[in-house]
């Protein structure tokens, strides 16, 4: 790659997809899983967040989303546990963690296809666990 002049969407995908692979070294190392968050840029600087989360015995990434759901799943009535799959609209969806600030669908959950994460109610996801 060529000196940068000016930050722009483009190279800044490119230097944080450097990054990660950097970090992954690090993250096997050491057991845990390094993630890039949110990313702020002028055409001058840019800084990005960086989370690391250890992995709890199931495999699950204990991020703060996961550790919420351990926290508030009895409080809240929910049936199931951090890591259960459950099939809603044809696509298997694996939890990963619980939004407390979300009163509508404080519920967070993976696609196994697409590996996108979907916000569902509670009642939803105790009707499919």
């Amino acid at each position: 790659m060529a000196k940068i002049n000016s930050f722009d969407r483009a190279n800044i995908r490119q230097i944080n997809a450097e990054i990660e692979r950097a970090l992954s070294s690090i993250a096997n190392k050491y057991g845990v899983e390094i993630n890039l968050k949110n990313t702020r840029f002028t055409t001058s600087n840019y800084s990005t967040k960086i989370e690391v989360a250890t992995v709890g015995n199931n495999g699950v990434t204990m991020t703060k989303e996961a550790i919420d759901f351990n926290r508030y799943k009895n409080i809240k009535g929910i049936d199931a546990e951090l890591g259960d799959a459950f099939t809603y609209q044809g696509d298997i969806f694996t939890i990963t963690g619980y939004k407390p600030r979300s009163s509508k669908y404080p519920v967070l959950a993976v696609s196994n296809d697409t590996g996108k994460t979907y916000k569902f109610p509670i009642s939803l996801v105790n009707r499919y666990v």
